[in-house]
């Protein structure tokens, strides 16, 4: 059965919060395995519900929401209905920083995207409703129903396989001597993922498959169209420079753009951990400025090098393409004796959530759930990272093709390589 492929033009007032208990990071925030003994994504912030977010009136009007040391915050929108001309921003305490609320055509519950905490001050500025001719819709206005921030601290050691942690901020890999221009190139289409819930915040990292606005995440990080609606979908976050910088939750996102507020769901499988969503923006704007990435469908082969696109800890987008060299021996405990190529270690290997994993000694981390596992040599996706304990292990993109093909799901022929 051949993949269903189609091509598309491209055409086309100061308010009080109640006491909430604030969670530190602690192992509760560390784990990745929900209740249920399921693989969840990194817990990277949390919410407290607001109580008197609402309103309905055809009228100028502020709100300001202040969550003590929060180093980002966000607002929830449990209902959102504006007429023509109506307009919303959200801005910082010094405004400073501003931000327009304005939803993709039909979606009412959403998070807005983060700025600058520990204040998020909205205000609602009537124009199309002072205009209209007759009465304002029965559900017009907006109710705000949580203040969302992020934990102040989020480093920490995961899936680093060995003495040292070989992950380098993407622009490193910009002009770098020896590598391929294509490996800076090809990051272009990763993004981070900060989803929230009006709970925990959780983040994961993306990346566009094909040209028609297609990204690609773990199952645990999107599983239904719930999840897809309250995730929000930042390119180009990262460091302007080649350091150590953009290592926390949320940081350099001043230099990156959020794509998509919500996206819509198309598909989804457990068991290899893989979930498609479709974003609320342009196919062609996507592709023109970020580019995008396919699914090759030769599987992985033992000591393939490889080099792995993502945002760990929830961070600024970094790049592995290097492995300590003592874990050739499967001994991730060794002391430091340099690094070498990133390779594929194992194919159809075997954890406890399966045998058909394909793994590797490159570094992630928290976050990186959803990273692209590419080909050094045609720049391919081989697999999609899923779970690690050092090796790392993603499903091998031959599966994941297999997959789309018997559910049907329809993707651009340039999805597939």
């Amino acid at each position: 059965m051949g993949l269903m492929m189609r091509w598309m033009p491209c055409a086309l007032a100061a308010l009080a919060l109640g006491a909430a208990r604030v969670d530190a990071w602690n192992e509760a925030a560390e784990v990745l395995m929900a209740a249920d003994g399921k693989l969840t994504g990194m817990v990277v912030g949390n919410s407290v519900p607001i109580n008197n977010g609402t309103w309905n009136r055809c009228e100028p009007h502020s709100m300001t929401f202040t969550r003590r040391n929060a180093p980002y915050v966000s607002l929830h929108f449990a209902r959102f209905k504006l007429m023509d001309g109506d307009t919303m921003t959200l801005e910082n305490s010094n405004g400073t920083e501003r931000r327009e609320i304005k939803p993709a055509p039909g979606v009412t519950v959403f998070s807005t995207e983060r700025i600058n905490g520990p204040t998020a001050v909205v205000r609602f500025t009537p124009a199309g409703c002072q205009r209209a001719n007759q009465p304002l819709p029965a559900d017009f206005g907006f109710e705000i129903t949580a203040l969302e921030y992020t934990y102040e601290q989020t480093v920490r050691k995961e899936d680093v396989c060995g003495a040292n942690n070989q992950n380098e901020a993407a622009v490193c890999f910009k002009n770098r001597d020896g590598v391929s221009a294509d490996v800076y190139r090809k990051s272009m289409a990763v993004a981070r993922l900060i989803q929230s819930s009006q709970g925990p915040q959780t983040a994961c990292t993306g990346w566009l498959l094909g040209s028609e606005g297609h990204l690609v995440t773990n199952q645990h990080c999107i599983k239904n169209a719930a999840d897809a609606n309250r995730t929000n979908f930042e390119f180009m976050v990262q460091s302007p420079q080649c350091d150590k910088s953009c290592r926390q939750i949320g940081d350099c996102r001043q230099f990156g753009t959020v794509e998509s507020i919500g996206a819509d769901f198309v598909h989804a499988d457990e068991k290899l951990d893989f979930a498609i969503v479709k974003l609320r923006k342009k196919p062609c704007v996507l592709k023109g400025k970020y580019g995008f990435l396919s699914l090759r469908r030769q599987e992985p082969r033992v000591k393939e090098p490889i080099y792995l696109v993502h945002h760990p800890s929830g961070g600024g987008k970094a790049i592995a393409t290097t492995q300590d060299i003592d874990n050739v021996d499967d001994d991730p405990t060794t002391g430091d004796s340099g690094t070498t190529q990133a390779v594929v270690a194992e194919v159809n290997d075997e954890n406890n959530l399966g045998d058909f994993w394909t793994s590797y000694f490159a570094d992630t981390e928290r976050g990186s759930s959803g990273t692209p596992v590419l080909s050094m040599e045609s720049h391919h996706v081989i697999a999609v990272h899923s779970n690690g304990a050092c090796k790392n292990s993603g499903a091998p993109s031959h599966l994941i093709i297999k997959n789309l093909q018997e559910n049907k799901v329809e993707l651009p022929a340039d999805a597939f390589a």
